[in-house]
């Protein structure tokens, strides 16, 4: 959910909306401001690596290191996709200025950092698609998360006829419990028949399999 405030907030913008989007899965937008002082980047880091932290703390497998970089191009890409979306104002020119992808590859630790923002953003790219089908920031969304597709799992539509490297997720041994998981959760079609993924769904979900997703077996 996105929504717009007329509340006057005269500071912290960007870290207001994160910290409510980890908090109940609102982005919560005060005004279109594309700024963000260095100092509150920071904060917005520090914030996630807590975050990190609270929700890795129960994990049995080893969990790699909390990546502030990664957490933070995340945070700051979905913070300025919403305002796009939801500020329609703003110039399409615009898009590649602040839509931009992460400058490394991803790796264990930054796949899991940005996914503490990352995964809200199928509701974002959904909400899009419900105000402006055509609109050229849904491409530029869906080329960003095909390479970060652990967080777009949701979106089935992402794995339609794409050659996806699964190869880290497989090989990791907490990114592949967690990829299984959500799956699952997500009912992704097009990944549970994929051959990197369709045993091992199976697999996970042994003899539950009838109760969490009967038809699994023909899919």
């Amino acid at each position: 959910m996105i929504c717009r405030t007329t509340k006057k907030v005269s500071q912290q913008l960007f870290y207001r909306a994160i910290t409510e989007l980890r908090r109940d899965g609102s982005l919560v937008l005060y005004q279109n401001i594309f700024f963000i002082a260095g100092a509150e980047e920071t904060e917005v880091a520090l914030f996630l690596e807590n975050e990190y932290q609270l929700e890795t703390n129960g994990y049995l497998l080893d969990v790699p290191p909390f990546d502030a970089k990664a957490a933070l191009w995340a945070a700051r890409l979905i913070y300025h996709a919403a305002q796009f979306i939801l500020y329609r104002a703003n110039s399409i020119a615009s898009i590649d200025e602040f839509i931009v992808d992460y400058e490394a590859e991803p790796n264990a630790s930054s796949v899991l950092s940005a996914d503490l923002c990352l995964r809200f953003m199928p509701m974002l790219v959904e909400s899009l698609r419900k105000i402006e089908p055509s609109d050229p920031l849904i491409d530029k969304l869906y080329q960003i998360m095909r390479k970060w597709h652990f967080s777009g799992i949701a979106i089935t539509k992402l794995f339609d006829n794409q050659e996806i490297d699964f190869n880290l997720y497989v090989k990791n041994a907490h990114l592949s419990r967690e990829y299984i998981n959500r799956i699952v959760t997500f009912r992704n079609v097009n990944l549970a028949r994929h051959p990197a993924w369709h045993t091992a769904a199976k697999d996970a979900m042994g003899l539950y399999q009838e109760t969490f997703w009967p038809n699994l077996i023909n899919v």
